[in-house]
């Protein structure tokens, strides 16, 4: 009988159910991972692409020394272009507000600060202040620039300058293009030589610019003494580490010594200079067609 029971059950031909393995189950959730990346891929970049997300219109406020077209005209050339050449670097979405400013503050150092917004998905406004001008700097090679409160030099200045801003000379061998954006001078410093210069002019003496030496000596060129112009060159000496209260006391007290006066108005464009670069003393030298000769005065004199 048992015979006839393994037969019968052959006869049917019914298939040995077919138990599922581990490997294809996890290659239908690969399958799946994948599917699910492919999609959202497709869909993100529709969404990047889409002109809805793309910037079409930009305006610029605080502009003065120059144009909002320039600003208009470097965020287009920062906008060119693809990322993975598919989707445009004008899109608002992938849009990186501190890579632009930065980029922004490169490409015009003239400006201070820099705030960007987006009122719109397709609109970008760029607010702008722009650094104010406290002295002109000037390098060996004639060429001069603004400098603002920080001691950044930031922009040309025109030749008019003169006589609007204080101008300071430097003896570096640098020019304007290798410091443009970069401290020129140390603020603290820069404040007090403008105060000093400042406070030098007077009746008896009007100084035109501001000079430092690389050896620490400072210089500033006479224009005008006891109302007579002197020759062109000629400077008031003194030291960046000196006393400035000092140094304004001892060059009054000079100013009024009869013997330098009478010597000056005798001989007004042979002035060559005025040293006060040692403490307690005044050197002064006038050149001659026939020679040149020192004198010194004393300070305490009455």
């Amino acid at each position: 009988m048992d015979t006839n029971s393994e037969m019968f059950y052959r006869d049917k031909q019914e298939p040995i159910p077919r138990k599922d393995t581990r490997a294809s189950f996890v290659v239908r959730i690969v399958f799946l991972i994948v599917l699910i990346v492919i999609i959202i891929i497709t869909a993100s970049i529709a969404v990047l692409r889409n002109q809805r997300y793309q910037f079409s219109e930009v305006s610029v406020f605080g502009a003065t020394t120059f144009s909002s077209e320039e600003i208009v005209q470097f965020t287009q050339e920062y906008w060119s272009g693809h990322y993975l050449k598919t989707i445009p670097k004008t899109s608002t979405i992938l849009f990186s507000k501190d890579d632009f400013q930065k980029k922004l503050h490169e490409r015009f150092p003239v400006i201070e600060m820099v705030y960007v917004t987006l009122p719109a998905p397709d609109v970008l406004e760029i607010y702008i202040k722009e650094r104010i001008p406290v002295i002109v700097w000037c390098f060996q090679d004639q060429s001069c620039g603004f400098v603002d409160e920080h001691g950044i030099l930031y922009a040309r200045a025109p030749q008019f300058s003169e006589g609007v801003y204080p101008i300071f000379e430097s003896e570096s061998t640098q020019n304007f293009s290798e410091q443009i954006a970069k401290v020129v001078l140390d603020p603290q410093v820069m404040n007090r030589f403008i105060k000093l210069f400042e406070t030098l002019q007077s009746d008896n003496i009007t100084l035109t610019r501001t000079y430092f030496n690389q050896n620490g000596d400072i210089a500033f060129s006479i224009d005008i003494l006891f109302g007579l112009y002197v020759k062109n060159g000629a400077k008031l000496l003194g030291k960046i580490n000196q006393d400035d209260s000092l140094f304004v006391r001892d060059l009054n007290i000079g100013l009024s010594n009869d013997v330098f006066k009478k010597q000056y108005l005798a001989n007004p464009k042979d002035l060559e200079y005025i040293d006060m670069r040692f403490p307690g003393k005044i050197f002064y030298k006038f050149t001659t067609s026939e020679k040149s000769f020192e004198q010194q005065a004393d300070p305490s004199f009455e």
